[in-house]
């Protein structure tokens, strides 16, 4: 399932950076990541205990994943004006991200023990995830980050 997540992923590192200079590109690639990871996880949550229902479910995480992580590094790129910025700005999302990344799964596990359920857990992830599609919506609104 997790290689089926990855593989979900992929062909957003191809679609992403050709459909971030359309006009509506870059909102459509938010509308992806929020459908992508709010959907897919709440779709866990469903009682559903079929091997098709969790590949796709996977899959859905995995638009989701593939579009957010690369329209970061699209951002990167559109929203800063020079290698200085770019690089600022790159070190400082990835320095949050991996420590997020560290983080996360030890915070999930330990909340998951705490209340005994994992529904709780996926709440939470859609929580998250819908604060990230948020935050693609303001950068999107924004031509550079540093005004």
């Amino acid at each position: 399932m997790a290689t089926l997540l990855q593989l979900g992923g992929l062909p957003f590192a191809y679609l992403v950076p050709t459909l971030a200079l359309k006009k509506h590109g870059v909102a459509s690639m938010v509308a992806v990541t929020f459908v992508g990871f709010v959907g897919g996880t709440l779709g866990l949550t469903l009682p559903i205990h079929a091997v098709f229902w969790a590949t796709l479910m996977n899959l859905l995480m995995g638009f989701g994943a593939g579009a957010s992580f690369n329209l970061a590094v699209v951002f990167f790129t559109t929203k800063t004006t020079n290698g200085f910025e770019t690089a600022d700005l790159s070190g400082m999302a990835q320095s949050a991200g991996y420590l997020l990344a560290a983080v996360g799964p030890v915070l999930f596990g330990y909340l998951n023990n705490l209340v005994h359920s994992w529904t709780i857990v996926l709440l939470a992830a859609a929580i998250f995830a819908t604060l990230l599609a948020l935050s693609g919506v303001v950068m999107n609104q924004h031509t550079n980050i540093y005004e």
